[in-house]
């Protein structure tokens, strides 16, 4: 057979080209179009301090415009009870006086920890206005929706970014199709009966279709879209508030939400977002999750951004939740440019997530070299390297141990891969095949859930009979600290290790940092938490929430001793050293102690290390300048220094 010419491969190109560019023209005109059918307001949602009249209109003034004010899709023929036709005008006022209706359904049966209880008091509501066009009695065009806050103090009212979630009721509450009640498949007689129920549901069945609008703290609209919504979470679906997971897709009308949620992110478009209810730390502090990775979002691994906001659904005020970001395939797209076919998520022992059947092998074969090879030899250690990005599995495993996760290691473990024929150390960030982790659902730890200052997570998280004490069945879960145990062979790998959680507690665990950071979300969640409890009932009183709070900062000052006292008797170390270092004033540059890098204002610095695992100290004098050398505890020319820590050590710079 002839190859075609570049002549005839190149016309191919061309008509594929112009066929892509004339179905998005299609696309987007249709779009448009459909824009230019839908109903007009005259005021778009938001805050209004005043009441006023709301006019809708048409281009085509023969157009029939049938409105509703309960969240329900506008349509005369299927909901004919709550569907009006569009007169003159429409009041738009203060819901003040205005019964609780969807506020007082229960959306919990069974719940070990938090029953559901009605709100406490009349919840604040928005007027939610839905209208849809009609020509010659079929619908034209979309239905728009538009969501207004009338109060005399609106614009002071919320911190927080407000979100108006508006559907169809029997979408989140009817017996037979509602995501966010027990309904019919709610069965009292299983065993055990606190994990059946609709909310429990899983796969695009249970995605109900809503619209999204997005508010900053003072009104300005961000966005306003439709949006598939879901159930998301695991025993979390059994709070009383649950976690929604949000999708948007091309047929909802627009395939991104196109809009910078975070600001301290460089993204700017987002596939699948979590409004989280905060998980199984719901009705402690609301921030818990969001706080521990905040405190560790600089470490080697992924993290995900947060942003706390106020959820309205169908107009009724519906408490505190957690924007955050969704770890999947199209996350990886956006952030680091691997196309979503060759983007392998594996959780728990190997099960795939993201990807297709046999994209284990690789993680298989990787735990199957580690066990059949001595891990101690330089090469296998090596070869191990090329697998698995080392460096964030320790990181990784330095953050679970520090907060003492209970939820984890036989739970809660994601982690990625973009698959590669072969490993290439030339690569960007993700893209050389190697397996690295992800950190979620930190709500178990940090002194609740059962844990405490003193618990001995790394214990737990080498202990080949690890069962986590039978709290989780008594099932075997040594799976779950094979690879750390296989590692922990290696003593390049201990001493990384351990250096590596050590650098971390003088950092990113620093006792004064932490608490800074509860200080912090305390004072961005205080003027909101009051409405909160209210709407839900937990915590129970404000003051209950001061006390979970103080209950961070108890185990923010305490953990560090523990843990460090925990890493000698695991390793049989004999003592911990504490180590300065400093610089004459004027000095100008940077000192790396392991990987700390220390700028010459924090000097002098302190830190604590452990005798026996040597550490290394580098000077970097600023540009133009000379090193003259180290006094202190060691004198030399040489400009790094690699130390046994013992007792009390000072290093200066000449």
């Amino acid at each position: 057979m002839r190859k075609r010419s570049s002549v005839a491969i190149l016309i191919g190109m061309m008509i594929v080209l112009l066929i892509m560019i004339a179905v998005v023209t299609k696309v987007e005109n249709t779009r448009k179009s459909t824009i230019f059918l839908s109903p007009q307001f005259s005021r778009g949602g938001g805050f209004y301090d005043e009441e006023f009249y709301l006019r809708l209109f048409t281009y085509d003034k023969n157009d029939v415009i049938y409105y509703t004010l309960d969240g329900s899709s506008p349509d005369p023929i299927q909901n004919p009870h709550n569907t009006y036709i569009y007169g003159e005008r429409i009041p738009i006022r203060s819901r003040k006086g205005d019964a609780n209706i969807l506020s007082n359904i229960p959306t919990t049966v069974y719940n070990p920890r938090n029953t559901w209880k009605p709100p406490m008091e009349e919840v604040f509501k928005a007027t939610v206005v839905r209208a849809a066009a009609y020509r010659n009695g079929e619908a034209i065009g979309d239905i728009v929706t538009h969501t207004y806050w009338v109060d005399e103090d609106i614009g002071d009212r919320y911190t927080f970014p407000v979100i108006s979630i508006v559907t169809d009721r029997e979408n989140f509450f009817d017996e037979e199709k509602g995501i966010y009640v027990p309904g019919s498949l709610y069965d009292e007689g299983a065993n055990p009966p606190y994990i059946t129920g609709n909310y429990f549901q899983q796969g695009a069945e249970w995605e109900r279709i809503a619209s999204m609008e997005f508010y900053e703290p003072h009104g300005e609209l961000g966005f306003s879209q439709r949006v598939g919504v879901r159930i998301h979470g695991g025993s979390s679906r059994l709070e009383p508030q649950k976690t929604l997971r949000l999708y948007t897709r091309r047929e909802y009308g627009e395939n991104a939400i196109s809009y910078k949620l975070f600001p301290d992110s460089d993204i700017e478009e987002y596939k699948r977002l979590l409004l989280r209810n905060s998980g199984n730390e719901w009705g402690n502090t609301m921030f818990l999750d969001a706080l521990a990775q905040g405190i560790i979002k600089d470490m080697n691994f992924e993290t995900q951004a947060y942003r706390p906001a106020v959820v309205f659904i169908n107009g009724e005020y519906w408490g505190i939740h957690n924007i955050r970001e969704r770890y999947d395939d199209w996350y990886f797209e956006i952030k680091y440019g691997i196309a979503r076919e060759d983007v392998v998520i594996l959780e728990f022992q190997w099960s795939v997530d993201t990807g297709v059947e046999g994209d284990e092998a690789h993680f298989v074969d990787m735990l199957t070299f580690m066990e059949e090879n001595d891990m101690n030899l330089p090469e296998n250690y090596q070869q191990a390297h090329t697998m698995m990005d080392v460096d964030n599995f320790i990181d990784y495993q330095v953050a679970q141990i520090f907060f003492a996760n209970i939820d984890w290691p036989q739970t809660n473990v994601y982690y990625w891969r973009k698959r590669t024929e072969a490993y290439d150390p030339t690569a960007p960030y993700g893209h050389d095949g190697r397996w690295r982790w992800m950190v979620f659902d930190l709500d178990a730890s940090f002194g609740f859930w059962g844990t405490n200052y003193d618990t001995r997570s790394l214990e737990m998280a080498s202990d080949p009979d690890y069962n986590h004490n039978g709290i989780w069945g008594g099932r075997d879960w040594s799976w779950s600290t094979l690879l750390f145990r296989l590692l922990l062979e290696n003593q390049d790998f201990q001493h990384q290790f351990i250096n590596t959680f050590a650098d971390h507690l003088n950092t990113t665990f620093q006792k004064e940092r932490v608490l800074k950071a509860i200080d912090e979300m305390q004072f961005i969640y205080e003027p909101e938490i009051g409405e909160h409890i209210k709407r839900w009932g937990y915590p129970s009183s404000i003051e209950e929430w001061y006390e979970n709070v103080e209950g961070l900062r108890n185990f923010a000052r305490k953990r560090p001793e523990y843990v460090r006292l925990h890493i000698m008797e695991k390793f049989n170390l004999e003592e911990m050293a504490t180590v300065t270092i400093d610089a004459p004033e004027g000095w100008e540059g940077t000192v790396k102690v392991n990987n700390i890098s220390i700028d010459a204002s924090q000097l002098p610095w302190r830190g604590t290390y452990f005798h026996g695992v040597p550490i290394t100290i580098t000077a970097i004098p600023q540009e133009g300048t000379t090193f003259r050398g180290w006094g202190g505890d060691r004198s030399g020319d040489d400009s790094t220094l690699t130390v046994d820590p013992k007792g009390s050590m000072e290093f200066r710079i000449k």
